[in-house]
């Protein structure tokens, strides 16, 4: 195979100090155009993207706005942490947003999809405490598995994943749709 050398790709972010910018997540889709996403704050706000490059690593002008979506819900701010592509080519974002999991899809073009949960997003919350998503994967069948962190009390952090239907509800034969919560302590006794 070739390799893919791009040079330098100027992403669209707010002028400003920036305080955190964290690339996160990127996948390919079938046609070899990349998606990333990443967040960024500054003292004037933040942002999270999703961004399509051309295979030949330029933003692709026909996703989006000038290849950029920003990812947000009723103004909510959301910390990306997992872009993927579904078998069915609807591209699902994932992260957290005041303590909540969001997942978001959108159609090949960087259109939301409306038919997906509400108006396109899937917003959970549990009174376990507050979720931290990590990583999103798909199922050959299209339901979608959470994995991240939830912090239980203190400083008290732990693993849990959970799984959503393909229509973003999160999904009652898995475990209740209540996330599986792992005891990291237990786990780092036993090995």
């Amino acid at each position: 195979g070739a390799d893919l050398v791009f040079g330098t790709v100027l992403l669209p972010v707010l002028n400003g100090e920036y305080a955190v910018l964290e690339l996160v997540s990127g996948c390919l889709q079938d046609d070899g155009k990349i998606l990333v996403t990443f967040g960024y704050r500054t003292a004037g706000g933040g942002r999270s993207l999703l961004v399509r490059l051309t295979a030949d690593g330029k933003l692709d002008p026909s996703f989006g706005e000038n290849g950029v979506v920003t990812v947000q819900s009723d103004d909510h701010g959301i910390l990306l942490k997992s872009v993927l592509v579904r078998d069915d080519k609807k591209i699902i974002v994932g992260g957290t947003s005041d303590q909540r999991l969001i997942l978001a899809c959108y159609t090949r073009d960087g259109k939301i999809d409306h038919s997906f949960a509400d108006e396109g997003f899937a917003i959970y919350s549990h009174p376990i405490g507050p979720l931290n998503m990590r990583k999103l994967v798909a199922q050959a069948d299209g339901k979608l598995v959470c994995a991240g962190a939830v912090n239980v009390g203190g400083a008290v952090t732990e693993g849990f994943v959970l799984r959503f239907n393909a229509n973003g509800g999160a999904d009652a034969t898995f475990n209740r749709a209540i996330p599986v919560v792992t005891d990291f302590r237990k786990a780092i006794l036993w090995n």
